[in-house]
């Protein structure tokens, strides 16, 4: 996922998203705590 290059940037102007960044990854980061690893 953060392999990727730009693509958060990209979601982030798709869905009019105006938090910091770095708050994004850190909701990311919960919700990969929650959800099943494959």
């Amino acid at each position: 996922m953060q392999n990727r290059d730009g693509w958060l940037e990209r979601c982030m102007l798709a869905m009019a998203i105006n938090l910091p960044k770095a708050q994004i990854w850190q909701r990311i980061r919960a919700l990969r705590r929650i959800l099943p690893s494959k």
